[in-house]
Formats: C-alpha cells, structure tokens, sequence
C-alpha cells in the first residue's frame, strides 16, 4: 500500500501537479510529496523502495530463534501422541466422511 501511495505522489507530479496540490489531492503532507519526489528523480523506482534498517529491531537473534523452531521439545511425547489429533483435523476428516460421528 506504500508503494501505490508513493507511485500516486510520483505520477502527479510527472503530470506537472505542484507539489502543495499533489498533497492535497492525496491528504498527505507537502513535505512527504518532495520527499518521494526528490528519492525519485535521485534514484528512479528504486528510491521509492524502503531503506535497509528501517523499523524496531527483532528483540530475539535470528539464530536463537532458528533454534527454538527447529528442535522437538527434551522429554516430552509429540502433540499428536500426548493429544491426538488436533480438532480442526477432526472436523476436516468428519467433514470429508473419513471419521464417523
């Protein structure tokens, strides 16, 4: 959706609409229509990509987190074996006749 809102700035703009009109005919800011006006005519479509290193920061190493995922918990029986199988699965197979009521 980014993008499109960008795009949309860009496009007006190339049609030759000022910028305090682009920005009011998209309710945005003047200052964020020359901003993406600017990164385009810098650097063509790929300004209007996000820069690397934009937003929060994961809390949790990736690498900790490969690990968490991929390894079965120590000492327990699987989901399936302690539980069975899980409802929604139940009510597929009911659903498609392979499991009577």
């Amino acid at each position: 959706m980014r993008e499109r809102g960008r795009a949309d700035m860009i496009l007006l703009r190339l049609d030759g609409v000022s910028v305090t009109e682009a920005a009011a005919c998209l309710k945005t800011a003047a200052k964020r229509v020359s901003t993406w006006s600017k990164r385009f005519e810098r650097h063509g479509l790929d300004g209007l990509k996000d820069q690397p290193g934009r937003g929060r920061k994961p809390s949790i190493p990736a690498s900790k987190v490969q690990r968490v995922v991929t390894r079965p918990p120590k000492g327990r029986k699987s989901e399936r074996a302690q539980h069975g199988p899980p409802r929604w699965r139940v009510a597929q197979d009911r659903a498609t006749g392979l499991v009577d009521e």
